[in-house]
């Protein structure tokens, strides 16, 4: 399932690497919604799902370039599927949240989840 396109833009990396990053337009109202869901563009494998809640502000090129850097330090690999790789944004770094921490015990609903297409 492909990232919805309202909320979704793309953002390309200096490498040429481009990567859809959707956020919920209504995001700094409800935590809900707060989660950033990135994913490559053209592949179908593992998501990328980011915690915003110490966000202020929507996330910027930089901010994103930052978590998809993270990601992969964190083993993310965007061309196999695999369950969605979580990280939590402290507002300064993006640190992993423990598998067991994931989406589904925090403010993001499975069905979120799913309209991600994770």
């Amino acid at each position: 399932m492909a990232l919805p396109r309202k909320g979704t833009r793309v953002f390309a990396l200096a490498n040429g690497q481009t990567f859809l990053c959707h956020l919920k337009p209504d995001w700094h109202y409800d935590y809900s919604k707060h989660w950033l869901a990135i994913r490559e563009e053209g592949a179908r494998g593992q998501l990328l799902l980011v915690d915003l809640r110490e966000h202020r502000f929507g996330p910027s090129k930089k901010t994103v370039r930052n978590a998809i850097r993270t990601a992969y330090r964190c083993g993310w690999t965007p061309d196999a599927g695999a369950r969605p790789l979580c990280l939590r944004s402290t507002g300064v770094e993006f640190l992993p949240i423990p598998e067991h921490e994931g989406i589904g015990n925090r403010a993001a609903s499975q069905d979120e989840g799913r309209a991600w297409g994770g």
